[in-house]
């Protein structure tokens, strides 16, 4: 049999009520050739028969049988992967039907030196049935992006990017000890070795919704930062300084405290509220500015955001695009 020229590889968890979308997302792809490997991380609900309800020969189902995390459901999937090229989607994911197709069209005009492409791409809040773009030209870095990356820059999210498989001997897998930032970790390792490079395209809507809530995980994302931090701070500090790896310390739990401070107001948990309002404060690498503003945020984001939004769309006002921009 013919090796495809792309590997999909898409984690998933518990998420039968998703998959069959991102699944669609990929069959829907204007280019053909590619394998497109499934790996269920475990889960406990009908997700094997949903998967398996598709009878397309091009995919490839691996279920753990325990649940092990998102980098070793990766791990799993570029282990037997055939393609010379591999892509990710996430499971609550989906991509525009020519994501494939721009992206190989422009390894095949890059330097060999090139280890990763990447695009914008859309945000949907589902609870709200709205979308808007992440991403920009001007904020897009290629090249060499190493020193971008250690100084806090990141690319993009793991869902709309494309790496040649041959990296992976040079990089590594990802880090299954990480419970978050393992995607920057992992770009952090291809940078040391290759350049980075984006097509200018939005290819990837990235899905908002009741399960990715971050509060529910909150704990292992602290973790996975502390871990971070004791694998790369010490070479943040030497490469960019102190200074700068403070910053880039205090923006990330700014960050994770900000996003568990707005959800946790929307679910009206105003006492976990208080308690993340009380642990930015202490921040100290954080201008009184920003602190001012995640408040602000919070309450227009977690209180007013309903209703703002239920009657710009039934009155169809212009002003919705501008509550958008500013609230998500």
């Amino acid at each position: 049999m013919k090796k495809p020229k792309i590997s999909v590889i898409m984690p998933t968890y518990n998420r039968a009520h998703l998959v069959d979308r991102a699944t669609q997302s990929v069959l829907k792809q204007t280019y053909k050739d590619f394998e497109l490997i499934i790996v269920d991380d475990g889960s406990t609900d009908n997700t094997e028969q949903i998967i398996k309800s598709f009878e397309d020969p091009r995919i490839i189902y691996i279920k753990h049988k325990k649940n092990l995390g998102g980098s070793a459901a990766r791990n799993t999937g570029i282990k037997n992967a055939k393609g010379k090229y591999l892509a990710f989607l996430d499971s609550d994911d989906e991509w525009l039907s020519q994501k494939l197709e721009v992206q190989i069209d422009h390894f095949v005009n890059s330097p060999k030196s090139t280890g990763l492409v990447y695009s914008p791409y859309y945000v949907q809040d589902d609870s709200l049935d709205i979308m808007i773009e992440r991403g920009s030209s001007t904020a897009f870095k290629r090249g060499n992006v190493y020193m971008f990356l250690l100084s806090g820059w990141c690319p993009s999210i793991t869902s709309s990017v494309m790496i040649p498989k041959k990296v992976f001997k040079k990089s590594g897998l990802f880090d299954e000890n990480l419970q978050s930032l393992q995607d920057y970790d992992f770009w952090i390792r291809i940078a040391k070795y290759y350049r980075f490079d984006f097509v200018n395209e939005f290819l990837v809507v990235n899905h908002h919704h009741l399960d990715s809530r971050i509060g529910t995980n909150f704990t292992s994302r602290i973790k996975g930062l502390n871990i971070f931090i004791e694998k790369w701070g010490n070479i943040i500090k030497k490469e960019v300084g102190t200074r700068v790896f403070d910053e880039f310390y205090g923006k990330r739990l700014f960050s994770i405290y900000s996003i568990v401070i707005r959800e946790s107001l929307q679910f009206s948990e105003y006492k976990e509220a208080l308690k993340y309002l009380r642990k930015i404060i202490k921040i100290p690498q954080i201008p009184i500015i920003d602190f001012i503003k995640v408040i602000m945020k919070s309450i227009i984001f977690a209180i007013l955001r309903p209703r703002i939004f239920f009657y710009c769309k039934t009155m169809k006002f212009k002003i919705l695009e501008c509550f958008k921009k500013i609230l998500l």
